[in-house]
Order: C-alpha cells, then structure tokens, then sequence
C-alpha cells in the first residue's frame, strides 16, 4: 500500500458487500519508509500467522502474530543470506515454514529452502533446490542463468493424495536481449517433500 509518499506491506481483509468481495481494513506489518513488496502470508502449526515481504536489499525478515494479524512481532532477521531477488515464505507439507529465494553470490543461478527453526526465531541452514550452473554448465549467452519467482503451494493430485510442489522459472539473462532461449527456458515444478504427516492448510471452523 501507499499514502503519500510511504510504502508498507500488509494484510488487507475482504468481506462481501452489495454482491461483491470489498477490501475492508489494511494494516501494515513491514516498517514505515522503506520499500517492501510482494508479500507472503501463511498459518503456523500452532494457528499463528507468519509473514514475509521482498525488499532489494540481502535480507529474510518475517513477522509473526499470534492474534489473528491484528500486531505483529518481527521474530526472524537474517542478513547476508540471499540476493536482493524475488522471496516467497510457503509452508510444506507437514506445516514446516519456510523461505525459498537465490542463495547471495551467485546472483539468481542457485533457488534454495530456508526451514524456519521450532522456535521460529531464525533459519536452518539452507536447502538447494536447483543450481542452473551446475546442471546445464554456463548459459548460451555467457552471462548467468536466471532461477527465480519461486513460488509453492499444497495441492491434492490425480492419486488422491496431497504433494507440496515448488515453481519457478528458468532462463538465459541473455533472453531480456531477445537471443534465442535455450532448451532449459521454461517453468519448472519440483515436490518438495517433508518428515511429518500431511495436515490441513486453512482450518475453518
């Protein structure tokens, strides 16, 4: 959201009014005067809510509520861990929290998993979901592959079971120049697979 001239991150409430879903209330989780976007909202195992935000700066924040969103605590303050490059927290399976986003470095040629610890106050080492490098060599343009928007979600299949799938996408930076994309161009989906049983993602009562 915006007002003037500062930004904020938040979470907005809908409700349906007169045949159709209104937003009713905004409230801003991020910090005033700098420019967060694209945020993440998810629910905890133990009902809590946890939100993430992107910024352009090498950093994994996340705030958690334990009142329905209405105040917010920053609990998870990382600095130095990825690149200033699309971030989004997800939750497996089993309800493990984490962040997914491309490891500093390495610009946007490494996507990794960062699990959130028990206690929710800070991150397990990182877990590589794809290094483009090592598995197609150097791109066709000489200049870097780029893997990210990583996005995931749980979903039940065709085999009557729930699967927790990642996505993202993959190209030759050489691509914004209008080169030929290589065979590698394109989106790709990967099961990311948790230790515990499968439990509900929303509960509705």
């Amino acid at each position: 959201a915006k007002r003037g001239g500062s930004t904020a991150s938040g979470v907005t409430r809908w409700r349906r009014l007169a045949g159709a879903w209104q937003p009713i209330s905004f409230l801003p989780v991020t910090e005033p005067g700098q420019d967060w976007y694209e945020p993440s909202l998810i629910r905890d195992t133990d009902g809590a809510l946890l939100f993430s935000a992107r910024i352009d700066r090498p950093m994994i924040r996340v705030w958690r509520s334990t009142d329905a969103g209405q105040t917010w605590a920053l609990v998870v303050d990382v600095q130095g861990e990825r690149e200033p490059a699309p971030i989004t927290l997800n939750r497996a399976l089993d309800g493990t929290p984490y962040i997914t986003s491309n490891q500093l470095g390495r610009g946007r040629e490494v996507v990794c998993l960062w699990p959130l610890n028990a206690a929710r106050t800070g991150l397990l080492p990182p877990l590589v979901a794809r290094d483009a490098r090592a598995d197609f060599g150097p791109p066709p343009s000489a200049r870097s592959w780029k893997v990210d928007h990583p996005n995931a979600t749980s979903l039940r299949l065709g085999d009557g079971t729930w699967h927790h799938v990642l996505a993202y996408r993959i190209m030759d930076e050489g691509g914004h120049d209008a080169t030929q994309p290589p065979p590698q161009t394109g989106c790709y989906v990967e099961e990311v697979r948790s230790t515990g049983p499968a439990i509900p993602v929303w509960s509705f009562e």
